[in-house]
């Protein structure tokens, strides 16, 4: 599991902490290209909450039947509706060409009616060590 993340406490923290095989800082230069020699088998699952470059850099990766989950795309919240590359044809060749499933979430959809059942199991599972918390410092 390949891990991207800004900067690299953030790398150490998923390879060390959380056990990913390996994470790129995405501020470094050549995201693609390091992407790829960390992916030699291409990427069957891809969480997209960020876009822009790193989405760039994932998607020639992508293998026949991967999917796409999206949550998010946070390196375009304040664009202008002109600004930027147009990605659309490349993502709707590669989602044909590939198969590729693609879905968005937005976890409010789900959130209010199982909130007690959320509540309930994450608590037993951070007291059992099941899940790592990690709490940003302000």
């Amino acid at each position: 599991m390949v891990g991207i993340a800004g900067g690299a406490d953030k790398c150490r923290y998923a390879v060390d902490t959380l056990g990913f095989d390996a994470c790129l800082d995405r501020r470094r230069p050549d995201p693609a290209k390091r992407l790829a020699h960390a992916c030699p088998d291409g990427i069957d699952v891809y969480f997209e909450n960020v876009g822009g470059e790193v989405f760039d850099a994932v998607l020639p990766l992508l293998n026949i039947g991967a999917r796409v989950p999206v949550c998010g795309f946070i390196s375009h919240y304040s664009d202008e509706a002109a600004a930027g590359p147009d990605r659309l044809p490349k993502v709707t060749a590669t989602v044909l060409q590939k198969r590729v499933r693609m879905q968005g979430f937005i976890i409010l959809d789900h959130y209010a009616s199982r909130y007690d059942a959320f509540q309930r199991d994450m608590t037993a599972w951070v007291a059992a060590g099941k899940l790592v918390v990690r709490v940003a410092e302000a």
